[in-house]
């Protein structure tokens, strides 16, 4: 019998990611949580810890705020340095941390969540519609970069 695939989910402490991992889980998958909020396996801040040593082989990149509400003529440098942190900055260390695994053993789904602002706008979201396009163009990069590696995005 083949060992189960082992998922890790951020963001996974409510909402989206607790469904995502749930599902996971039903699917068969040894699922990690991850989270800066209590509830889940690992407790860190995506944008500013260290991320753990673990063979993952699917990486959703799920966690991010939303909270930045202010037109971009009233955003101030820490709103906006907030939704870059977490929601880009955040993505792509969980990714990173994950991807040379994924590369040596030449298997891995990488999953990251954005938004129809990434590509509409969102008005009084500058911010979070930015960070939300930034992950478009960085997993068109992983996928091009990574593709006939093994890893998928």
């Amino acid at each position: 019998m083949t060992e189960p695939r082992r998922a890790l989910v951020t963001g996974a402490a409510r909402g989206i990611g607790a469904a995502i991992a749930s599902r996971l889980r039903a699917d068969g998958m040894l699922v990690l949580t991850l989270d800066r909020d209590p509830g889940c396996d690992i407790r860190l801040d995506v944008a500013a810890d260290e991320f753990p040593a673990l063979q993952i082989d699917v990486c959703v990149a799920n966690a991010g705020v939303t909270r930045t509400i202010a037109p971009a003529h009233r955003m101030t440098r820490e709103q906006w340095q907030l939704d870059i942190d977490v929601n880009l900055t955040g993505a792509f260390r969980t990714i990173q941390a994950y991807l040379p695994g994924m590369r040596e053993r030449g298997y891995g789904r990488i999953v990251v969540l954005s938004s129809v602002a990434a590509t509409g706008g969102l008005p009084g979201q500058v911010a979070y519609a930015a960070s939300k396009a930034g992950q478009l163009g960085m997993v068109r990069t992983l996928a091009a970069e990574n593709a006939a590696r093994g890893p998928r995005d």
